[in-house]
């Protein structure tokens, strides 16, 4: 390629001149001639006359061939030599060419700088490229570990795929990472040991925040979804915590000031959220989860979310905060609500044919109903009243505290028994104690109530039974004295009440507050027994927390098996299956378990614990049962 030289004086003869030879148009102005090829400009100082018109020949001519250039020299005539005023001309020009040498030097360097960077920028590309890979990766371990855990979600998953996706392709393809050859301009294919964990990857959860939208936010949808998870969590109606929610608890809930949090560990299905982290030091756990409770109202998270203060069992006991939806309340179905009521109707059978049953030792009774006198049984009404009076009394103290405490519970469900007329009433908490304080006043309450008014009666009875008549005494039920011996507590109690002498025969004529009173301690002192949610287990939880509660259940059924088995006591076999199957499991959690109850609290829990034992617990040497009223064995 030639060079073209421009300028703004030029004759017509020189620009023909000079085209003549190169082909492309030059010109020349006063002392000076540009050429210029490309990007490039190139001043050289021409003279007049002959002189200028070869310089600039030559000058245009420089890069073209040697057969062009030897044309060229032979069309150059002499010309005469340059005048003074040439002179002046080239000097001129000389100056402007220094000029523009100085310009072309600072552009030079304005592109070189800009080549500097333009590298530059290149290396941080490939460096966010390769941060971009190592990203991937571990977020392909990642999903390797969910995977792990949520096996159980894959049936569900498969068959949402079977139904949603053709064979050989997939829903979301996923973008190769960018390498430094594709910022290079170099695309370059992502390795195949990589490509399929990535892909499965972004499958899995896309699939799963699907599954977890039609579940949580789309309910027609998941009405219409073919996954079976979905519908196994539907019929369930398992609540969900939003992603909004746990920022908003991460922002404006925790802190230094009341519960740091470490780390965050979400279940699969995101019902339930694991905030680990430390307590602010100096605060006891009262004051984090009030502080905690305070944020919570002050930005109307409470409506949403409900936080748990727990021990961490599986990280050395450290305290945990656990989240879960509002919603998330252990409510009762309708089908237990109905076998409860059903339940209770049974009850106030078994207590009336039990009631009845204590009078089976007494002659005159007995011949009354013989002969077709029905107008006798109304003689055992009060029995009956009485022993389901003090299990009503119990449940309604209960229901009283558990009100004042915002505690809901749900039907009581009496469990209707030959021996006892009852067992007493399972009452469920269908919504969770603030702490364990809270917890042992529902717990205690019931039992505190049913011993004040049974022992309260059993010792009346017996006073007013030293008191009675023979004549009078032939109306009132009577149980054989082997009775007063099956309990350490009714021995202490009768030997101290009754004459010497009554002990001594074989059946014994008491008022009917006797067998009411021994009735409800009994019935009381077996739902002390600290197993699960009894009232006992609930007492035992309150007072030593959850994971030595769970000790002393295990211990307790066991000792309750062999003193059932080995004692040939009915009584505590029968009621021990029932608790196995409708009682074994521990409570529900309170929503701040780090903090012991009070010292007062604990006092009362091991004093309601020890009258139990003292009411099961037979004299030495001597076995009885209250199933001798029935005409049952020991």
């Amino acid at each position: 390629m030639g060079y073209t030289m421009t300028s703004a004086f030029a004759t017509p003869r020189e620009t023909a001149f000079v085209s003549g030879v190169t082909g492309t148009p030059c010109t020349r102005e006063r002392g000076r001639a540009i050429c210029v090829s490309g990007r490039t400009e190139r001043t050289r100082d021409v003279g007049s006359g002959a002189r200028r018109a070869r310089s600039c020949r030559v000058a245009c001519m420089s890069t073209e061939s040697p057969q062009q250039q030897d044309a060229a020299a032979k069309d150059v005539a002499p010309e005469s030599s340059p005048s003074p005023a040439d002179g002046q001309t080239s000097a001129a020009s000389s100056t402007s060419a220094s000029a523009s040498s100085q310009k072309d030097a600072h552009g030079s360097s304005v592109t070189a700088q800009q080549m500097r960077m333009e590298a530059e920028r290149l290396k941080l590309q490939a460096l966010k490229a390769k941060l971009e890979q190592e990203r991937a990766e571990l977020a392909v371990e990642r999903s390797k570990l969910e995977r792990s855990k949520m096996g159980f979600t894959k049936n569900g998953l498969e068959a949402e795929e079977s139904s949603s996706q053709t064979p050989g392709k997939t829903d979301n393809p996923v973008p190769a990472t960018p390498t430094a050859e594709q910022s290079n301009g170099h695309a370059r294919e992502p390795s195949h040991a990589s490509k399929p964990d990535v892909e499965l990857k972004t499958d899995l959860d896309q699939k799963t925040e699907r599954l977890l939208k039609d579940i949580g936010y789309n309910q027609n949808a998941a009405n219409n979804s073919s996954n079976p998870l979905v519908k196994v969590l539907l019929a369930a109606n398992v609540p969900l915590i939003s992603e909004e929610d746990v920022q908003e608890l991460q922002a404006h809930v925790f802190g230094m000031g009341s519960f740091f949090v470490t780390k965050v560990i979400k279940s699969p299905l995101q019902d339930r959220v694991v905030f680990r982290g430390n307590m602010r030091a100096g605060m006891d756990s009262d004051a984090v989860f009030a502080a905690l409770t305070a944020k919570m109202d002050e930005h109307k998270l409470s409506e949403r979310v409900r936080l748990f203060l727990l021990e961490d069992i599986e990280n050395d006991k450290r305290p945990v905060v656990i989240a879960l939806p509002a919603r998330a309340t252990p409510a009762p179905s309708r089908a237990r609500d109905f076998f409860a009521v059903v339940a209770g109707v049974l009850s106030l059978l078994t207590c009336a044919g039990y009631s009845v049953g204590s009078f089976g030792l007494n002659p005159k009774f007995m011949e009354q109903i013989a002969q077709g006198n029905t107008e006798e049984l109304w003689a055992a009404l009060p029995i009956a009243l009485g022993t389901f009076g003090i299990m009503l009394a119990h449940d309604i103290a209960q229901r009283i505290v558990a009100a004042q405490k915002n505690i809901e519970l749900g039907l009581p469900l009496f469990v209707p028994s030959l021996q006892l007329g009852t067992y007493g009433a399972i009452t469920p908490f269908i919504s969770f104690p603030k702490d364990r304080n809270d917890m042992f006043d529902v717990a205690a309450v019931g039992p505190l109530v049913g011993m004040i008014l049974s022992l309260s009666s059993l010792v009346s009875g017996l006073y007013m039974s030293g008191l009675v008549s023979t004549e009078a005494a032939a109306s009132l039920p009577t149980i054989p004295t082997a009775l007063f011996h099956s309990s350490l507590l009714l021995n202490t109690f009768a030997s101290s009440l009754l004459p010497d002498g009554l002990l001594q025969q074989s059946t014994i004529s008491v008022h009917p507050l006797v067998v009411v009173g021994y009735t409800g301690a009994l019935i009381n002192a077996l739902n002390l027994i600290p197993v699960g949610r009894l009232d006992g287990g609930r007492i035992v939880q309150s007072v030593l927390g959850r994971a030595r509660a769970g000790i002393f259940s295990t211990v307790a059924l066991a000792l309750q098996g062999f003193s059932s088995i080995l004692g040939g006591n009915s009584l505590l076999l029968i009621w021990g299956l029932i608790t196995i199957f409708l009682q074994r499991e521990p409570e529900i959690p309170c929503q701040n378990e780090i903090s012991e109850p009070s010292e007062a609290r604990s006092a009362m829990g091991t004093f309601l614990l020890a009258l139990a034992l003292l009411i099961l617990l037979p004299v030495p040497g001597g076995i009885g049962s209250l199933s001798n009223l029935t005409g049952g064995g020991a």
